[in-house]
């Protein structure tokens, strides 16, 4: 058995050899690539250069004559076409800062009582599936123990939880977006 083994072995690997130093078939001309291979080109190797000096922090930094040429540039590209806003006045949104002021709801300008102040003012929301949200963006307006949510485009009072003791808190407010 062992001996059987050792010789096939043996078989196999002449078999191997003859392959190997066997001529190559012989080609036709049907059988030669008409596509030309051009040859890959050689890239040039770099050629070392000095290293750069280094640099301090202050000459890094534009030049006063340069920024204010890139000032210019960029004035130049943006013009507004028009002015947009007379005067600016930004408001805290929410929390007591915001007691009596004037809000604006369905297009129409509220003044809050001086005791009702915006808790919330939500701009977006996401919804558990399968529930309704409201509308936004939104106030939740508080008064006292008392809140109302009122979306700010359309006015219609999403949810309302009033106090004891509190009925007619929003009253204000229903009758102004009436």
């Amino acid at each position: 058995m062992k001996a059987t083994f050792v010789l096939s072995i043996l078989l196999f690997i002449i078999v191997l050899f003859a392959a190997c130093r066997a001529p190559l078939p012989a080609i036709s001309t049907s059988d030669i690539a008409t596509e030309t291979i051009v040859p890959a080109q050689a890239t040039p190797t770099p050629t070392p250069t000095a290293t750069p000096p280094k640099l301090t922090r202050e000459q890094m930094q534009p030049r006063p004559d340069e920024l204010q040429k890139m000032a210019k540039s960029l004035q130049d590209t943006y013009k507004p076409p028009t002015k947009i806003f007379e005067r600016e006045v930004i408001y805290e949104t929410s929390g007591p800062t915001t007691k009596g002021m004037t809000i604006t709801i369905a297009g129409k300008k509220i003044k809050l009582p001086d005791d009702t102040y915006i808790e919330h003012n939500v701009y977006d929301i996401t919804a558990s599936p399968g529930k309704n949200a409201p509308e936004t963006p939104y106030f939740v307006i508080a008064r006292g123990n008392s809140r109302i949510l009122v979306p700010k485009r359309s006015g219609k009072i999403y949810s309302e939880t009033i106090a004891p003791g509190e009925e007619g808190a929003f009253n204000f407010l229903k009758e102004a977006l009436k």
